[in-house]
């Protein structure tokens, strides 16, 4: 019998980004160690959200999580590259 599993090894890895934006520390140090072990991840917090469109605008991120008002901001908003 042939082994009919395709090779992999052809494939791009890509890295993701993600941006949390939540104005309480511990949950950004919690999410921050569970994905430390992720090696085809960048994590990157934010806990001002008069400073998020900035960090989302250096760090382009891939995902972002938004826990915290936007300050001036009343309706939804969305980021994409």
């Amino acid at each position: 019998m042939t082994d009919t599993t395709p090779e992999f090894s052809g494939i791009n890895r890509y890295r993701i980004t993600v941006l949390l934006v939540d104005d309480q520390g511990i949950i950004g140090e919690a999410v921050r160690r569970m994905l430390a072990g992720e090696s085809d991840l960048d994590f990157h917090y934010c806990g001002r959200s008069t400073e998020a469109l900035n960090y989302a605008n250096q760090f382009k991120p891939t995902v972002m999580n938004n826990f915290a008002e936007l300050s001036g901001i009343k309706e939804p908003i969305s980021i994409s590259n």
